[in-house]
C-alpha cells in the first residue's frame, strides 16, 4: 500500500548502503594487494566472505535444532563473529 516513490527511496538507500559494501570491499581488497595479483587476492577475499553465507546458517540451524533455544544460536554465532575480529584486530601488524 506505499506509494511508488516511498519504494523507490527505501530501495535506493538500501542499495546504496547494506548491499553496496561488498563492491567497497573488494575495492579496499584490490588495491592493498600484490601488483598483478588482484585477481587471485579478491577472489580469494570473496570464497572467504561468502562461506560464511553458506556455513553459518547451516550451524545456526545445527545449534538450534541440538539445544532448542534461539539465544544459544544467536549467541554463538555472535561469539564467532567477536573472536574474528578480535584476530584481525590483535593479529602483528595490524595497525
Amino acid at each position: 500500500s506505499w506509494p511508488f516513490i516511498a519504494i523507490l527511496a527505501v530501495s535506493t538507500a538500501y542499495g546504496g548502503t547494506a548491499v553496496a559494501w561488498n563492491g567497497v570491499q573488494l575495492a579496499q581488497v584490490a588495491r592493498y594487494s600484490p601488483p598483478g595479483r588482484a585477481g587471485e587476492v579478491t577472489g580469494g577475499a570473496s570464497f572467504v566472505t561468502f562461506a560464511g553465507v553458506v556455513v553459518v546458517p547451516a550451524l545456526f540451524s545445527a545449534i538450534l535444532g541440538s539445544v532448542g533455544s534461539y539465544m544459544a544460536a544467536f549467541s554463538a554465532v555472535a561469539a564467532l563473529a567477536l573472536a574474528s575480529g578480535l584476530a584481525l584486530l590483535l593479529r602483528p601488524g595490524s595497525r
